[in-house]
């Protein structure tokens, strides 16, 4: 899927907190993070850079598609099918978790969320075994996320 060694994220949320929490936390371990506002432009980029992991908020206020169509879209695209899907909302109304299992995501989360808990989701849906530790901090330094609007 990703060109590089390092598993490409992208996530889409309209909230500024979690796009730097779970941003931050995914990019500590070990992912390389596209963070997206609009999820329109984040299908196209999934299109065009084949990411590993798509991280989206259910609900997309003012939008012209949620979470549950982003997932349709990207599972009937072969470019996209293969790549993992995790959910995150605070809807916990059982037909919001079958309408997004439906659509095929493979993981949904309800929120909040702690940072570790969205990685350790990241992780089941893109095949990688989580080791003892929970810790989600494995490198330092500047975090280099990739912001687009």
């Amino acid at each position: 899927m990703a060109a590089s060694s390092a598993p490409a994220a992208f996530l889409l949320s309209y909230v500024e907190d979690e796009r730097e929490m779970y941003g931050t936390a995914l990019w500590a371990a070990g992912f390389l993070v596209s963070v997206f506002l609009d999820p329109v432009l984040a299908l196209e980029q999934a299109f065009l850079r084949h990411p590993d992991v798509f991280v989206a908020r259910l609900l997309q206020p003012g939008q012209p598609i949620d979470g549950v169509e982003l997932t349709r879209r990207l599972r009937s695209d072969e470019r996209t099918q293969r790549l993992g899907v995790v959910i995150i909302t605070s809807h916990i109304e059982p037909s919001y978790r079958d309408a997004a299992l439906g659509a095929g995501c493979d993981e949904y989360l309800l929120l909040p969320a702690l940072p570790c808990d969205v990685v350790a989701a990241v992780r089941r849906a893109v095949g990688h075994r989580i080791g003892s530790s929970m810790r989600c901090s494995t490198r330092g330094g500047p975090i280099p996320i990739q912001t687009t609007a």
